[in-house]
């Protein structure tokens, strides 16, 4: 997972080879392998947002960062600040004579 792998893959791994379904059970009864996950999701997101600093710094170079947008939302419930009911509000914006010509 601290290379940018989902928990749910690692039940692919050839050392491991069970279904997805067997990890949640083995979390749910033993509580190191549930620490461990956590910790594993933590390195997780850690490769994520360093691949997006990187990108956002122009260190690597973006095919699409509505992939690397859709991974972030997908995978770590990151979401649009407008995703959210915030209630109606009204901003009053004046004009005056001399911002007329902003």
């Amino acid at each position: 997972m601290a290379k940018g792998f989902s928990y749910e893959s690692f039940a692919g791994k050839k050392q491991v080879q069970v279904n997805k379904d067997t990890l949640y059970e083995w979390e749910k009864k033993h509580q190191d392998f549930s620490d461990a996950k956590k910790k594993g999701e933590s390195a997780s997101l850690l490769f994520w947002e360093d691949l997006g600093i990187k990108l956002c710094k122009g260190i690597l170079e973006s095919k699409s960062a509505a992939i690397y947008c859709f991974t972030m939302k997908n995978r770590f419930k990151w979401r649009n600040n407008d995703d959210t009911d915030q209630g109606s509000r009204t901003i009053k914006i004046t004009i005056d004579n001399d911002d007329a010509e902003l």
